[in-house]
């Protein structure tokens, strides 16, 4: 959560955690949820949360 946005170099473009929350769906080849869904913006604070006190290392870069 520390490197969020981050710089993807695969596509040369930022992404955001929602992006990566997102990618996570698809590659489980789940159906995707809605941009800022409730379940979505649950599990962004709580990576947010468990992340809380450690230094942020951002924006960061990505393969």
């Amino acid at each position: 959560m520390a490197t969020w946005p981050a710089y993807r170099a695969s596509n040369s473009q930022f992404k955001t955690m929602q992006w990566r929350l997102n990618d996570c769906y698809r590659q489980m080849r789940m159906p995707e949820p809605n941009f800022a869904s409730d379940s979505t913006v649950a599990l962004t604070l709580f990576l947010t949360a468990t992340g809380k006190g450690e230094p942020y290392h951002g924006p960061g870069t990505k393969r």
